[in-house]
């Protein structure tokens, strides 16, 4: 497979959001729900359920904080199995890698 790094900057997506989601319901249904709404959305990068004090993690990417905002309203604001979210701006991208490290065997 071939994949290419693209300059985030020189796309006009000048903001990477890394989000902690905390979900109410963890049933399979509620979680399927929330999983099918995030990762069909374009600004979402990655999306991973976690152990810890939050159930996801999301990666987003977008233009500025106004269309972070328009993401939150969207998916995570009003959706009433999200019990809470917390936003870390990247202030500092120290390495963004999308190449795997195969361990010899």
């Amino acid at each position: 497979a071939e994949t290419a790094m693209l300059d985030r900057k020189q796309l006009g997506l000048d903001v990477t959001v890394i989000v902690h989601v905390d979900l109410i319901d963890e049933s399979a249904r509620a979680v399927k729900a929330f999983r099918d709404k995030i990762t069909v959305r374009g600004d979402v990068q990655q999306c991973y359920g976690v152990t810890g004090t939050a159930d996801y993690v999301l990666i987003v990417v977008v233009e500025n904080l106004a269309a972070y905002d328009a993401f939150c309203n969207a998916c995570l604001l009003h959706d009433t199995n999200v019990r809470s979210f917390t936003t870390h701006i990247v202030m500092d991208e120290a390495k963004r890698t999308g190449v795997v490290d195969i361990p010899e065997r």
